[in-house]
């Protein structure tokens, strides 16, 4: 399900809605043993006509990440 934080930062699920799917491209560092890269998810998607062209338009969001294992 969908879900996200409120103004007062408590969680909300929204068991009516799906979550977007979320894209990771990241790298592994053999010195570090950990995994690094970008994630991105399209959270809102309409599509468009202006008369002459047509498409999407898309909200998205990303960031960045790391993974690395402690023990």
């Amino acid at each position: 399900c969908y879900y996200f934080k409120d103004e007062n930062g408590k969680i909300v699920l929204d068991e009516n809605s799906e979550h977007p799917d979320i894209h990771y491209l990241g790298y592994f560092d053999e010195d570090k043993k950990s995994v690094s890269g970008t994630w991105e998810m399209t959270i809102y998607s309409e599509p468009y006509y202006d008369g002459i062209n047509e498409g999407f338009l898309d909200e998205i969001l990303n960031g960045t990440f790391e993974i690395r294992r402690e023990s």
